[in-house]
């Protein structure tokens, strides 16, 4: 099976689940990840407390009215438009 779609079924840990508890509690105010398969916002992490530093392929940002929304598939960019890929 390709890496994209090993990435696609990935499922939040239970590493993944407990961060999201700690900042649940105020133990950890913060997360910054490096990764981009958005399983931390799947666990529950509320983005406004996430930094991703590399992005997210499953996050797409509205043009327009700026909103973020979080998708189950991969997004990308081509000419100023976000497109499904595929």
């Amino acid at each position: 099976m390709p890496i994209d779609e090993l990435v696609d079924r990935a499922k939040p840990s239970k590493t993944h689940m407990l961060i999201a508890t700690l900042i649940r509690m105020g133990i950890v105010k913060h997360l910054i990840s490096q990764n981009t398969d958005g399983l931390h916002l799947r666990s529950g992490i509320p983005l406004e407390l996430m930094s991703e530093l590399h992005g997210n392929r499953y996050l797409e940002s509205c043009v327009a009215c700026h909103m973020k929304y979080h998708r189950d598939f991969r997004t990308l960019r081509r000419g100023g438009k976000t497109i499904r890929p595929g």
